[in-house]
């Protein structure tokens, strides 16, 4: 949305240059994706006019940063909602039992899967609240202040929070399980009931109350050109060349720093570095994947990702301690295969399952933490592999 008709600034180009700097030092393929965005915005405001902060949330809310966050990071809720949803419904006299993330009802299992609180809903609730709000910024010719639209957003996502949890128990109770097209329905019911209209009436309510203390100001007709700098387009250029400099390394697959597992080595079992850096160990019994240390603002690899690209799908994915390590087992289906998996994050001093420990700890000047994953068909050898030692 313009705010005024007057040529934006050059914050957008001193981001987009940051983020350019940034690449030549390090790959990332979130940072090139921020540093085209915040290229276009600085575009979009030299010549058309400057904008309110809704494109810049927009531009996070879709971005591969999110994405991944909220794929990782809400396993942890999925498993806590299934565990609400089970007591929830025990309270009221339902012979239900959960395990990890699916819940058992009369030979019945529901999943709570990414699907659910995952990529797709969360990010649709996010650009559905910013479309709202900027419906009423149109309207109204105001603009909300950062801090209360990121507050706004914030409220968006616990909404979709209690969303799945309503959703998921009424596909308890009514039985509706995911091949039946009620399952789709309900969802989105769900999003539109719990999330979209209180946000609705909550920030018609909050223009009201802002129109009624501040008059608002007519917006201006876009003048017929608007004049653009000689620097601003010498910037552009600088910046396009610098975009031009950065993108042939996203055409080479990434590769991790392998020597820090080149000396792992496990009796009974082949080794072998893949191409992008990850040392693979294969018997008959185990397959097991030790990823390098990364830092703690990098990708993890991890399995929940690397798997579903190999066309698997996860399914009673649950926290578990096994031989005094705390770890999450999962199984992966793929057609007639089924694969027993466990996975952690360990260090010569530590050891987690979750996310954001390791990555703390790594920002607090801990030494790195490896990625291990554990394979096998069989879930007795599975927490066989899970004791060993291997570092």
């Amino acid at each position: 949305m313009r705010t005024e008709t007057v040529p934006g600034n050059y914050r957008y180009a001193i981001l987009a240059a940051l983020a350019g700097i940034i690449l030549i030092f390090l790959r990332s393929s979130s940072c090139y994706y921020f540093f085209t965005a915040f290229l276009v915005l600085f575009v979009i405001e030299k010549w058309w006019g400057r904008l309110n902060y809704l494109p810049l949330l927009l531009v996070i809310a879709v971005s591969p940063v999110i994405g991944y966050l909220v794929y990782i990071w809400s396993f942890p809720i999925r498993l806590k909602l299934s565990e609400l949803a089970a007591k929830s419904l025990q309270l009221v006299g339902m012979n239900v039992a959960a395990t990890g993330n699916v819940i058992m009802m009369d030979g019945n299992t529901f999943s709570v899967d990414p699907a659910c609180i995952g990529l797709k809903l969360v990010i649709t609730s996010l650009v559905l609240g910013i479309v709202i709000i900027g419906y009423f910024e149109k309207k109204s010719s105001v603009a909300l202040p950062l801090w209360k639209t990121s507050l706004l957003l914030v409220l968006i996502l616990f909404g979709a929070v209690l969303s799945n949890f309503v959703r998921l128990l009424m596909l308890i109770i009514f039985h509706i399980l995911p091949e039946n097209f009620m399952h789709d329905v309900v969802g989105l019911l769900s999003l539109a009931t719990y999330v979209l209209l209180p946000f609705y009436f909550l920030v018609r309510f909050l223009f009201r109350k802002r129109l009624s203390t501040k008059n608002a100001s007519k917006q201006l007709p876009l003048p017929n050109s608007i004049h653009i700098p000689l620097a601003a387009k010498l910037v552009l250029g600088s910046l396009l060349l610098l975009q031009i400099v950065n993108g042939p390394q996203f055409l080479e697959e990434a590769v991790e720093n392998s020597s820090s597992i080149e000396g792992i080595i496990l009796d009974g079992f082949q080794k072998e570095i893949t191409s992008n850096g990850v040392l693979k160990l294969q018997s008959e019994e185990a397959l097991i994947y030790i990823k390098p240390p990364v830092q703690f603002f990098e990708g993890s690899h991890d399995p929940r990702i690397c798997w579903k690209g190999s066309g698997y799908t996860f399914s009673s994915v649950e926290i578990d301690s096994v031989g005094g390590k705390s770890i999450y087992t999962a199984t992966l289906t793929k057609d007639a295969d089924k694969i027993y998996t466990a996975w952690w994050y360990e260090n010569d001093a530590d050891q987690t399952p979750h996310e954001w420990n390791w990555r703390w700890q790594t920002l607090k000047g801990a030494a790195g933490y490896y990625m291990v994953n554990v394979n096998c068909t069989d879930p007795v050898v599975l927490q066989k592999w899970v004791t060993r030692k291997i570092f």
